[in-house]
């Protein structure tokens, strides 16, 4: 606990921390970022869980369909036939919907994965975040019970975005920490300005004009 209320509110600004201060606290960051990478994962492999079940059960309703049709027309029964085809069809398509569904959603997770070996937050998780954006409302749609967790997948990635930008600007100061580095800006500026002037084109001198010749 502070002294006084002076030592919170008595400088002008907080002081500046060094390379090694900024980098350790970048590190506590990157684990708190890996830790929230894993929960994606494990949200997403949730997801997959369950769009395997639902992808299962879809083939076993494909292949009763299929049986009844077979039935029906060795029966002699076309029209009942033609009934469990359509809807045989009908099932077969939402099962290729479900698998693609399914296969987004495993292509999220290895990236995410990748991300957790390498440690290359930005460059990994942008894009599984703008896949998600798009993934998210047709997974949301196709099956309501998993909206909640594309919900939370999304939230949680565009929050590991946004520290991961945080945590690169902070690890590197941007502020001049030394007499060396103070001199070198102010001869950066002077070597700067000189450049502008010799650049400049010359004006005339104001009260003069040009004599015309007369022959």
């Amino acid at each position: 606990m502070p002294k006084s209320f002076s030592d919170i509110w008595g400088r002008r600004s907080s002081p500046r921390l060094s390379l090694k201060d900024s980098l350790k606290i970048a590190i506590r960051g990157k684990l708190g970022l890996r830790k929230k990478v894993l929960e994606v994962i494990v949200a997403l492999k949730k997801c997959t869980r369950f769009l395997n079940s639902k992808i299962a059960s879809f083939r076993s309703m494909t292949a009763r369909a299929l049986n009844e049709a077979k039935r029906a027309y060795l029966e002699g029964d076309e029209e009942r036939a033609k009934m469990f085809l359509n809807e045989a069809a009908l099932v077969k398509r939402t099962e290729r919907l479900m698998c693609f569904l399914k296969m987004c959603l495993e292509i999220m997770v290895n990236r995410l994965e990748m991300t957790v070996a390498v440690g290359d937050v930005l460059s990994n998780v942008k894009p599984v975040l703008k896949l998600m954006k798009v993934m998210g409302p047709l997974v949301s749609a196709a099956l309501p019970e998993l909206q909640d967790h594309m919900i939370f997948v999304q939230d949680v990635l565009e929050q590991i975005c946004s520290e991961a930008e945080i945590n690169i600007t902070s690890t590197v100061p941007v502020e001049l920490e030394s007499k060396e580095a103070m001199d070198l800006y102010e001869a950066l500026k002077l070597s700067v300005e000189k450049e502008a002037e010799l650049g400049l084109p010359e004006l005339p001198m104001r009260g003069t004009s040009r004599k015309v010749r007369t022959s």
